[in-house]
């Protein structure tokens, strides 16, 4: 094992602002940024040796973190120290031999810290980093709620329950970032804890989190963080956790992400279509054919939201309540940040010959969504605006749109004219449909 000793991870220099690496001699297959605990007023990042040779035996590069403490610093100080090393690290590790492959991890405070670096995304949106950047967090006996000792240092009781911004549980919203999680505990922990993990993991399962990702591990017959310093013979307790969980978070970061699979509430799924939005959020929309895989019938439009590695459940954003519902189109404003999705419908024993034939509507509508996808607006009919009157059928796309340098948004489309003599439609024809107020109004 190497060790780099007494680094900085800010230009300050700071001595709480310091950082110690443990490298493996071998390659390294993943690296663990530790914060001690300590209840924000008291640790230091020594005394992890004996864990970290452990760990770097086992391919795994294990780094412990200093960060200001009270009653030197407040709320959020010690949260942006642990940011600016998360970003520093992940720069830096390659200079060390480290992956850059990094778990965020601690105990007690440390843990807390983990999850606010998780939960709450601007700390790390200031190193133009994502949650999702990191490839786990694992929370030893940490707390969801606001710190206790914020609240002390507030003048407040610090056996409040307080979900505030300092409150990790605060920031669960949605099912980002998609990411290996890791949640021990003991069962004679501190008074609420266990309670507190559980109502994390209940508030993470609330908002559509893949569960799979998330695993609990109670540890019986020890108080809090008390198996952190033991050992189970010759092996470090807490670091066979660690490795453990990395281990898990490597197979789980590279594992293929199957989105939409045949039989899953559904016959089939046929049109997928993927956009990145502006916030780095990904969003698969897809038709869910539910009674077969005709291009008619019961059909709605769903989607899953994730970072483009990990995906929330899927949820139908429009059904067709037994009709045909399909091509979806998604386009974001550039702009405006608007999302909109454009769609057709038809009714479900309406297939595309009868329509060809003049013998069913086909209709064109949109909605928008202005939050990433999470709630979308009711559907609008716009067939009278972007369809002529002889037109029989009518496709949007399929996929996506698309905006011009001038910021006119624009969808392709195809459609097909009936002829009165032949009595059916002729040959499929494209065009081009345009919005030059930001989709308050669409015009051929």
């Amino acid at each position: 094992m190497k060790r780099y000793l007494d680094a900085y991870y800010s230009e300050d220099r700071l001595p709480t602002h310091m950082i110690d690496l443990f490298v493996p001699e071998g390659a390294c297959r993943v690296t663990v940024m530790w914060m001690h605990g300590g209840g924000l007023e008291a640790g230091n990042r020594k005394g992890f040796d004996g864990i970290a040779e452990q760990l770097c035996a086992e391919g795994i590069g294990f780094c412990s973190v200093d960060y200001g403490m009270y009653p030197d610093v407040s709320f959020p100080a010690f949260v942006d120290d642990c940011a600016m090393a998360a970003a520093w690290l992940k720069q830096n590790a390659p200079r060390y031999g480290l992956s850059d492959r990094v778990v965020i991890g601690g105990s007690s405070a440390g843990a807390y810290l983990s999850m606010m670096l998780c939960f709450d995304r601007h700390y790390l949106a200031k190193y133009d980093l994502q949650s999702e950047d990191f490839t786990g967090y694992l929370f030893d006996a940490g707390q969801p709620t606001t710190h206790y000792n914020i609240l002390k240092y507030r003048g407040e009781d610090p056996r409040l329950c307080r979900i505030d911004e300092a409150a990790p549980l605060r920031f669960v919203t949605d099912c980002r970032p998609n990411r290996p999680i890791g949640i021990i505990y003991a069962d004679n922990d501190i008074p609420a804890r266990p309670q507190q993990n559980e109502l994390l993991v209940a508030t993470l399962r609330h908002f559509g989190y893949d569960m799979d990702l998330v695993s609990v591990k109670e540890m019986i017959g020890y108080g809090h963080c008390s198996y952190d310093g033991a050992r189970d013979g010759s092996r470090w307790i807490l670091a066979d956790m660690i490795a453990d969980f990395a281990d898990r978070a490597l197979r789980q970061y590279d594992t293929v992400t199957t989105l939409f699979r045949a039989g899953d509430g559904a016959s089939g799924y046929r049109i997928p279509t993927i956009i990145t939005l502006r916030s780095g959020k990904t969003l698969v929309f897809c038709e869910a054919r539910r009674d077969s895989l005709s291009d008619s019938g019961s059909i709605d439009i769903v989607m899953r939201a994730g970072d483009g590695m990990r995906f929330g459940p899927a949820r139908t954003i429009i059904s067709g309540q037994g009709d045909t519902v399909g091509n979806p189109c998604p386009l974001q404003d550039p702009q405006t940040g608007r999302l909109f999705l454009i769609v057709n419908t038809n009714d479900a024993d309406k297939p595309e010959d009868m329509i060809l034939k003049g013998q069913g509507p086909r209709r064109v509508l949109i909605c928008h969504s202005d939050d990433d996808g999470e709630t979308w607006s009711p559907l609008r009919d716009i067939t009278a605006d972007v369809k002529k009157s002889d037109w029989t059928w009518y496709a949007c796309g399929p996929c996506h749109g698309a905006v011009t340098a001038s910021g006119r948004l624009l969808y392709g489309c195809n459609h097909a004219v009936f002829d009165p003599a032949a009595g059916r439609s002729g040959q499929y024809t494209t065009h081009v449909i345009y919005s030059d107020d930001h989709g308050e109004s669409w015009h051929i």
